[in-house]
């Protein structure tokens, strides 16, 4: 009998030394021994600390330690803290990499949340840390967009998206774009496959910069500054054969019937300038104006300079009758071949009207000679 007291004993003692249990006021704290856990609130820890209910941390009122939940290593080369700032305006959570602290997340209790900094001056606030990017969303499910959406909810307020393009987008998978999410359009297309190639209006750009306008209102408007010196719109050729500004007609011909090239020579209408290639301005076809001038350093005055030499009228005559158009005037085959110069035949018609003048002038001097010399008879 007394060896089956000792026996309970043992077995009690054992049962007890697996299960203690300790009392603070209504909670409970159990300790296993055998497992090495602790649990508050339960008797089945499943963790070294396993608690059921909630845990509060204040800071300490004589040593200034703020609460802090401390997690790393058993080699202490990495470890992580959640820690709360001596204001209490900040929950903070850092990094250990072996040989210092970094601060990695900041919730502020404001709402604002940083990133790789302490101080948030925004809802999200990103700080990219050396070789970082800064944010990244990738979308794991095949053949779908990666989203970033950005809704106003005010009144009248709208709400887009900027897409990494999915199968189901227009252009497919690999492209960028600015989405109205209200009226279901693309308003920026930037092409994946074709060198960056950007589109507004249109999700399939063909140049660099394509504009596709609407079907009322202006397709681009350039406006420059209020300085003198401000460039509404600026061109810089590589060469100066190179078409710096085209005007493309995609229904009609001719299919560019406006070319400024790179060094400023400009065409307007079907054909090219074969005739006088160092023309800086050829147009094809009719041109309406109310005026038009034309400098010239070499203008017909010195007709009637003494030293000028005046043809004789039987000259003159036999010239127009062998060649059948004036001296210097050029004929009307030399005309329709090579066309003509509007100030050059201005100063040879002008110099022929001097001339003319000149012989009118002289045989009026006859004409008032052989009057006077018939009624001094």
């Amino acid at each position: 009998m007394k060896k089956q007291i000792i026996l309970l004993g043992a077995v009690l003692l054992s049962a007890s030394s697996f299960a203690q249990e300790w009392l603070s006021n209504t909670t409970t704290i159990y300790n296993n021994p055998l497992t090495k856990s602790v649990g508050i609130g339960t008797t089945t820890a499943v963790d070294k600390l396993h608690v059921i209910g909630g845990i509060r941390s204040y800071q300490n009122g004589l040593d200034q330690i703020q609460p802090q939940l401390y997690l790393g290593n058993g080699a202490n080369t990495r470890a992580f803290s959640f820690q709360l700032n001596s204001s209490g305006s900040s929950l903070n959570f850092w990094a250990y990499n072996g040989s210092s602290w970094s601060n990695k997340f900041t919730f502020k209790n404001d709402g604002y949340f940083g990133i790789n900094t302490p101080s948030p001056i925004d809802q999200i606030h990103v700080y990219p840390q050396a070789g970082a990017s800064g944010i990244t969303i990738t979308q794991n499910q095949s053949g779908y967009p990666s989203v970033l959406t950005l809704h106003n909810g005010n009144t009248g307020g709208r709400s887009y998206s900027m897409r990494s393009t999915g199968s189901g987008d227009p252009g497919g998978i690999g492209n960028f774009m600015i989405y109205d999410n209200g009226n279901y359009v693309p308003r920026l297309f930037i092409k994946g496959s074709q060198n960056g190639q950007v589109g507004l209006g249109t999700t399939d750009p063909f140049a660099y910069f394509h504009i596709k306008g609407a079907d009322h209102g202006h397709g681009l408007i350039v406006e420059p500054g209020n300085t003198n010196v401000a460039y509404g719109t600026l061109v810089r050729a590589k060469n100066n054969l190179s078409k710096s500004f085209v005007v493309e007609n995609s229904v009609g011909t001719p299919n560019e019937p406006f070319i400024v090239y790179g060094d400023g020579k400009t065409r307007i209408g079907p054909k090219t300038n074969t005739i006088h290639p160092d023309a800086f301005l050829t147009v094809d076809g009719k041109i309406v104006c109310k005026e038009v001038y034309v400098t010239d350093q070499n203008w017909a005055d010195f007709v009637f300079a003494a030293e000028y030499k005046l043809p004789s009228l039987k000259d003159v005559e036999a010239f127009y009758k062998l060649n059948k158009h004036l001296p210097e005037i050029p004929s009307a085959k030399e005309v329709e071949e090579k066309g003509v110069s509007v100030g050059e035949m201005n100063k040879l018609l002008l110099q022929k009207i001097e001339e003319l003048t000149i012989y009118l002038v002289e045989q009026q001097k006859e004409i008032d000679a052989l009057k006077l010399k018939f009624q001094s008879k």
